[in-house]
């Protein structure tokens, strides 16, 4: 049975050498608050320590100041297994050192290993890695000298070559949602992504761990079944922090899709954007000239799928040029933009197949 508690208390079932494992695409669905309850607990006595942590995408936010950045940069951290790196700066400087361990493999094999550890699975097969650095033949994915774990094993299986990843053991998952109910159910109606909340949540329960999940805020109703992304029945630990308290990214409803931009106001949508106004302010107009150049390929009724940094300027130059209205777009994160694909299909009832 779960039970509310705060942050501080949340954190003490985490033992040294314990494995963590972060549902979060960068700074986005990233629980901060019980990252923050890690760094005042080894601040204060030292432990946990010797600790692995574990995410498909990265858990940082480009300031060494938040989210795990600052218990990794105090020593709290003795090896990383992730597919992004660039947003966890303390992560990158120490592995650079040598001072910790840190792995890098493909963002969607590791995605998928959450899902193999859900099942129970030791390892995954794939034929992604095959002739770059993840393979073995080639390099490993260990970025320094220390990172020697064997995670990845060439194999063949009837005849053709995969890539055996090793799944994750899951001691502890660390969850952000939106709202829990009195079943402990967790919806993440005003998340922008759900990355793979659910598999890592059994994941862990398949490893015997503990989950705890970040909400805003308690619900007493109980939750339609369609809505919950996470079920009580996997659920240990929730910590409420509401978004008055919290000081990580201020809410946008366009981008949990409470709020549906026309592809028309794209522009004045980007502009509302920290990293935006961030990019404007640099006078660098290279990303602008490669969103454009690339925007200039797309084709009406594809499928485009737009990834993080300089990709984003293809779907702001692709609102500019009126390419936008005619494709459907997902993103790196998982969302998908059916509404698109419908608007354009009912406006064109000739270019239905």
């Amino acid at each position: 049975m779960f039970k509310i508690v705060s942050a501080d208390e949340a954190v003490q079932c985490i033992r040294d050498g314990d494995t963590i494992a972060v549902n979060s695409f960068l700074s986005l669905a990233n629980p901060e608050a019980l990252h923050a309850a890690v760094h005042r607990r080894f601040t204060a006595t030292g432990h946990p320590r010797e600790l692995s942590m574990f995410c498909a995408a990265g858990f940082g936010g480009w300031d060494e100041s938040r989210f795990a950045d600052p218990y990794i940069a105090a020593g709290a951290v003795k090896e990383i297994v992730a597919g992004h790196y660039a947003s966890m700066p303390a992560a990158i400087r120490m592995a650079l050192a040598g001072e910790i361990e840190a792995y890098n493999l493909p963002l969607g094999v590791l995605s998928h290993a959450v899902r193999a550890a859900a099942s129970g699975q030791e390892g995954l097969l794939s034929e992604v890695g095959l002739n770059i650095f993840a393979d073995p033949r080639i390099g490993r994915p260990g970025m320094n000298d220390r990172s020697n774990r064997k995670l990845v094993e060439l194999v063949e299986v009837s005849g053709r070559e995969y890539l055996y990843y090793k799944t994750p053991k899951v001691d502890v998952a660390f969850i952000k949602g939106t709202t829990v109910d009195p079943n402990g159910n967790v919806s993440f109606e005003k998340e922008y992504l759900t990355v793979d909340a659910l598999s890592l949540a059994q994941a862990t329960k398949a490893n015997g761990g503990t989950v705890i999940v970040q909400v805003d805020r308690v619900s007493h109703q109980f939750q339609r079944p369609r809505s919950v992304i996470v079920p009580g029945i996997l659920v240990d630990a929730v910590v409420v922090v509401s978004e008055e308290e919290a000081s990580f990214l201020p809410y946008y409803p366009t981008m949990s899709g409470d709020v549906h931009v026309p592809p028309t106001h794209m522009d004045y949508f980007m502009a509302q954007l920290p990293s935006a106004r961030k990019n404007a302010a640099s006078g660098d107009e290279s990303p602008d000239i490669i969103g454009e150049r690339a925007a200039r390929e797309l084709k009406p009724e594809q499928v485009v799928n737009i990834g993080i940094g300089i990709p984003e300027f293809a779907g702001k130059w692709a609102s500019r040029l009126g390419i936008l209205k005619d494709i459907v777009t997902t993103v790196e994160a998982g969302g998908v933009g059916a509404c698109l694909r419908r608007a354009w299909r009912s406006a064109r009832p000739s270019a239905r197949t």
